[in-house]
């Protein structure tokens, strides 16, 4: 969803979001210059978060302006300056810096869109997930420079590896919390001669109101 135009879909999607962050305390106001992306289709009901050390977020990027407060952007910058020192020795053996985030960016695509794979069909008999929230707290690299280089390419093969696995990923964290259908439907296919059919018909028919 970074760096794509906002609809007017998404657009009505984002103002309802906000309104229910900022209802819900000053916990998931907090949570609001996290926003990394909605799903299904950049407009549904279920929000990614970003917690990633190292990683400067997009949601500034592709926010209207008249949804983030200057407050917001002030707890944000307040926020990463206190985090430099306490996360630069943590980050190190992850390769953190320009180089990191640089990294994390390149793969943003693949992460966003196994999101939305995950948010449109959810482990329940596959219908989507309604009112869900997934954070995604860190990435690693292993490997050495070359590896890493290979597996972050945007044309390379490792995208469609990292699609796969943050839609399991994002299965697998849904399944670990209470969960439950909120629209059972069952679908049933039934089989009969012409004979019967015509039957049923003027059976029904007589049961139409006048």
């Amino acid at each position: 969803m970074a760096g794509c135009p906002i609809s007017a879909e998404t657009e009505a999607a984002l103002a309802t979001i906000r309104r229910a962050f900022a209802a819900s305390g000053p916990r998931w106001e907090a949570e609001w210059p996290r926003l990394w992306a909605m799903g299904p289709k950049h407009c549904g009901p279920n929000v990614l978060l970003c917690h990633i050390p190292g990683f400067v977020q997009t949601a500034d990027a592709w926010l209207p302006a008249s949804m983030i407060h200057g407050q917001d952007a002030q707890h944000r910058r307040a926020e990463e300056g206190a985090d430099d020192g306490a996360t630069a020795e943590e980050d190190g053996a992850e390769g953190a810096g320009a180089g990191f985030d640089r990294r994390v960016r390149e793969l943003e695509g693949s992460i966003l869109s196994g999101f939305q794979l995950c948010s449109g069909a959810g482990p329940l008999c596959e219908e989507p997930l309604e009112g869900v929230a997934l954070c995604v707290e860190a990435v690693r690299f292993s490997g050495d420079e070359a590896e890493v280089a290979a597996s972050t390419d945007v044309y390379g093969p490792w995208s469609g590896q990292v699609i796969g696995a943050v839609k399991e990923g994002t299965r697998r964290a849904f399944l670990a919390g209470p969960r439950r259908l909120v629209e059972a439907v069952f679908d049933c296919d039934v089989q009969t001669t012409s004979d019967m059919l015509g039957i049923q018909r003027a059976h029904d028919s007589t049961k139409l109101p006048n």
